[in-house]
């Protein structure tokens, strides 16, 4: 009889010390959770974590899905090459205009300083002259301050420069096929091929709503009768 009591009572002993150690595990879990709670609204309050506004969940059906990427921008040429001087002083002549085709080593424009002769500044490349800066009478600081004299170009080879959302821009990548319109030639489609996506955020820009927009280059087939400058659609997929 004294046996079964006191197996009786190591039991209840241990049944006891199981119970604690329950109760005192379920405390542990409610802390953290309650913690974990706390440490979110104490975060969303001070701008820590930021919501960014509603979802609406769609149920996926069966079936076969396809991406297209439709942005717009220009033709520009592949090649462009600045002009640019260190003589001082100030432009004397002007020789060349936009849209003036250059050979390698035209006279472009002079610039002479006070008591010295005239330097001739002349084309490194050959190409079209454009986005002419220099004119007569500008200084050698004005000129600094422009960036550059002038640009030439080779339209020869010609690219399509469109802006492309930063969202929508892990869905691109080199070699992806483009089907390209302009308004310029209605009805008229080139293909071209994604050759580059420029993710530099010194050159990107900026959308209404602050997303980043990246340049994205299109080589083409043949661009047939388009121009720089021309605008233009892509569809990349």
């Amino acid at each position: 009889m004294r046996m079964f009591s006191r197996f009786r009572k190591n039991e209840d002993a241990r049944q006891e010390m199981k119970l604690r150690s329950a109760a005192t595990a379920l405390a542990a879990v409610a802390v953290i959770i309650l913690g974990a709670g706390f440490f979110m609204l104490v975060a969303l309050a001070s701008g820590y974590i930021k919501t960014t506004g509603t979802y609406t969940t769609t149920k996926l059906v069966a079936g076969s899905y396809s991406s297209t990427v439709e942005c717009s921008g220009s033709i520009e040429p592949i090649r462009v090459t600045d002009v640019n001087t260190k003589a001082t002083g100030t432009v004397t002549a002007v020789y060349v205009q936009d849209g003036q085709y250059v050979k390698q080593g035209t006279v472009l424009f002079e610039i002479q300083d006070a008591g010295a002769d005239a330097q001739a500044i002349t084309a490194s490349v050959s190409g079209t002259v454009m986005n002419m800066m220099v004119a007569m009478g500008m200084t050698s600081d004005q000129l600094a301050q422009a960036g550059m004299a002038m640009q030439i170009a080779d339209m020869n080879v010609l690219v399509g420069v469109v802006q492309v959302p930063e969202y929508v821009s892990v869905l691109l990548e080199d070699g992806q096929y483009a089907n390209v319109t302009s308004t310029v030639t209605p009805g008229v489609h080139y293909k071209g091929m994604l050759t580059g996506l420029s993710k530099d955020s010194g050159s990107s820009s900026l959308t209404s709503s602050g997303q980043a927009l990246y340049d994205a280059s299109i080589m083409f087939d043949n661009p047939g009768s388009l121009k720089v400058g021309d605008p233009i659609d892509a569809q990349m997929r």
